[in-house]
C-alpha cells in the first residue's frame, strides 16, 4: 500500500525565515554604512538565485531580507536621525509641535505626554521634522494643542532600580529617543485658540 505524501508547505518556510529575519534585527542594529554594503551582497544573491534556484538558499535571502528591512525601518527614522544630530548630551531648545497623546500628571504636578514636532530652533537655526518627543511639562496641555516649548532636550535615561519597567526600550519602539524637560508652567506659546478643534484631533490621530 503506498502512502499519500504530505503536501508541500513552502510559504511555511519562508514565513518561518521572514519572522526569524525580524527578530534577529529587532536583536541586532547594524550601522548605515554595513546596511547598504548588506543590501548590495543580499542583491546579488537574490539575482543568482533567479538563474541557480536553491531552496536552503532561497530561505537564507529571504531571512536576510526580512532582517536588512527591519534596520532600515528602525534606523532611518526621522526620530533617530534627529536623536544622532542631537548627540548624547543636554540640549536647550525651541520646539513647536502638537500633543499627540492625553497628557499624564504625576504627584510632582509634571504632566507626561507625547508631542509631535514640526520643527526646532537651535543655536539660531530652525529644522522642520517630524520625530515624536516625550515631553514634561508643568502645565494644562491637552490633547491636540499645538504649542511652542522652550525647553531642554535629553536623552531618556533607562530605568534605575533591578526589575523596573523600561520606560526608554518601550519608547524607542515607537522611535520615540528624546524627553523635553520644560521647567516652568510660562515656558511655552500656544499657537491655537481652540485645542479641541475636530481638525487639530484628526491630525494628531493620523500623525
Amino acid at each position: 500500500m503506498k502512502l499519500a505524501s504530505a503536501p508541500r508547505q513552502p510559504f511555511v518556510g519562508l514565513a518561518l525565515m521572514a519572522a526569524i529575519g525580524i527578530i534577529v534585527g529587532e536583536l541586532f542594529q547594524l550601522p548605515s554604512v554595513a546596511l547598504t554594503v548588506a543590501a548590495i551582497i543580499l542583491a546579488v544573491c537574490a539575482f543568482t538565485l533567479t538563474c541557480w534556484p536553491r531552496l536552503l538558499v532561497t530561505y537564507a535571502v529571504v531571512g536576510a531580507g526580512f532582517f536588512l528591512l527591519h534596520n532600515f525601518v528602525t534606523n532611518n527614522t526621522e526620530g533617530q536621525q534627529l536623536a544622532d544630530e542631537l548627540g548624547s548630551r543636554p540640549r536647550v531648545l525651541t520646539a513647536i509641535g502638537c500633543v499627540i497623546t492625553e497628557p499624564k500628571t504625576g504627584p510632582s504636578g509634571f504632566a507626561t505626554f507625547l508631542f509631535k514636532l514640526e520643527s526646532i530652533e537651535l543655536e539660531g537655526r530652525k529644522e522642520p521634522t517630524h520625530a515624536v518627543w516625550q515631553v514634561r511639562w508643568k502645565g494644562g496641555a491637552e490633547f491636540g494643542d499645538e504649542l511652542k516649548f522652550f525647553g531642554t532636550a535629553e536623552p531618556i535615561p533607562p530605568p534605575r532600580n533591578p526589575g523596573e519597567f523600561d520606560m526608554r526600550s518601550y519608547l524607542a519602539r515607537r522611535d520615540v529617543s528624546r524627553i523635553l524637560f520644560v521647567r516652568y508652567p510660562e515656558g511655552h506659546g500656544c499657537r491655537m485658540q481652540s485645542a479641541g478643534g475636530w481638525m487639530t484631533r484628526l491630525r494628531c490621530k493620523l500623525s
